[in-house]
């Protein structure tokens, strides 16, 4: 008997959120199925996203933080 196994490539999700605890949390619970990519600031949310994506890295959803350094992520996209 062939047993044939592979493992889903895991995608990569970017977390963005100035409290580290919230990142902590983010990580222990979502580290083992997706490559993370956590910021703790909007300008290097949007500088980091740039960056990753510009090599060839896609990435699937982004988390943001609602209140967010007083809405500069907001402010930074829409402008």
């Amino acid at each position: 008997m062939i047993i044939v196994t592979w493992k889903r490539k895991k995608k990569t999700l970017m977390i963005c959120d100035d409290n580290p605890d919230m990142l902590l949390l983010f990580g222990l619970v979502l580290g083992s199925r997706y490559h993370l990519i956590m910021v703790d600031s909007g300008e290097e949310c949007i500088d980091k996203y740039i960056k990753e994506t510009t090599r060839g890295i896609k990435i699937s959803p982004i988390l943001l933080d609602y209140e967010f350094g007083g809405g500069q992520v907001g402010r930074l996209c829409c402008s």
